[in-house]
């Protein structure tokens, strides 16, 4: 009897997901609710199931990229998870600071975190009262941006982890912006592209996704209740 059920507790708790963008049918991001803002010389072409953004290099005074607020909350304390499917064709910046893609989560009580994407690897901006510290490098991590990666990062108490698909990239704690202002003081805030005229890069977004982490307690208690059911029954 348990080896039936245990698909049926799988079943009935899986994390609440929603598809944020999906370019597998030529589709911007903007035609899926999505606001593309740049400033400056940039262009987006839609390629083999891919928004390719780019930002010019010359003059290094352009950005650009593509920011949603989140359909359900960015809550922490219950923890969520959200996927990127990106590909950094290339990259190049004027600092170590800056980074020509950038990925932003802002969580519902404005903790989250800012990458940076570099094609030899990701790392996490700082935070701060003032700057410095506030977007200068934090950790980071090696890892070859310009294969096109299916990115995992998730949200959970005051932690952040990121993985490429199932390998562990980094990890670290939130972080907190909103001495810099807007976008950092908007809840539930995503962004893609390139926030920094001193940097640009060209990427391609294949697709974005939202989801609850499930806490490994109510998982637990489901398949027990169903056990406890199923006892009832002979």
């Amino acid at each position: 009897m348990l080896h039936r059920l245990i698909p049926l507790i799988l079943a009935l708790s899986p994390a609440s997901a929603l598809t944020l963008y999906d370019g597998s049918g030529g589709q911007s991001p903007s035609a899926q609710g999505w606001v593309l803002g740049g400033f400056g010389g940039y262009t987006e072409i839609l390629d083999g199931g891919a928004a390719i953004l780019t930002t010019a290099a010359s003059p290094d005074l352009n950005r650009a990229g593509y920011s949603i607020i989140s359909p359900f909350s960015l809550d922490r304390t219950a923890g969520y998870e959200l996927t990127f499917d990106l590909q950094l064709d290339s990259e190049a910046h004027q600092s170590n600071d800056r980074a020509g893609l950038s990925v932003v989560i802002i969580g519902n009580d404005l903790e989250g975190i800012e990458l940076g994407f570099w094609t030899g690897g990701i790392w996490a901006q700082n935070d701060g009262a003032t700057k410095p510290p506030r977007f200068t490098h934090g950790e980071e991590a090696s890892h070859d941006t310009t294969r096109r990666t299916a990115y995992r990062v998730v949200m959970s108490g005051g932690n952040y982890t990121v993985y490429a698909g199932s390998t562990l990239l980094m990890s670290g704690a939130l972080r907190n912006y909103s001495p810099e202002g807007l976008p950092y003081t908007v809840p539930n805030f995503v962004f893609v592209g390139d926030d920094t005229t001193a940097a640009n890069a060209t990427m391609r977004f294949y697709s974005a996704g939202v989801s609850e982490v499930p806490e490994p307690g109510s998982l637990v208690l489901t398949g027990a209740g169903l056990l406890w059911a199923a006892r009832r029954r002979r």
